[in-house]
């Protein structure tokens, strides 16, 4: 199983740069099934907080940071895992199929 982490979009404070709102995804993928989950992360701080990062210089890196000291990442890879091995499981147990031989 493969998970993959990454950010869509970052909501912030646009006087301070201040993130206040993280919107994050897992892509799971196995055997060519796919799932994700997409999440928003809700954070605060303040520009005096330490290691404070101004918004320019913050890396999709940094952020995903955040989300994996925030979030229960491995329940989520867990619940995205067990989704896909129930998609596969049904696939192998169809007996039909549609389409057309052209």
């Amino acid at each position: 199983m493969n998970h993959t982490w990454s950010i869509l979009n970052l909501k912030r404070t646009t006087s301070t740069g201040v993130v206040t709102e993280v919107k994050y995804q897992c892509l799971s993928e196995h055997d060519n099934m796919i799932d994700r989950q997409i999440e928003k992360l809700i954070i605060t701080g303040s520009t005096s907080d330490e290691g404070f990062i101004e918004y320019g210089n913050l890396t999709e890196e940094n952020v995903l940071g955040w989300v994996n000291n925030l979030v229960d990442t491995s329940s989520i890879e867990t619940s995205l895992s067990s989704s896909i091995e129930d998609m596969l499981e049904v696939i192998s147990q169809n007996t039909s199929s549609e389409g057309t031989p052209w």
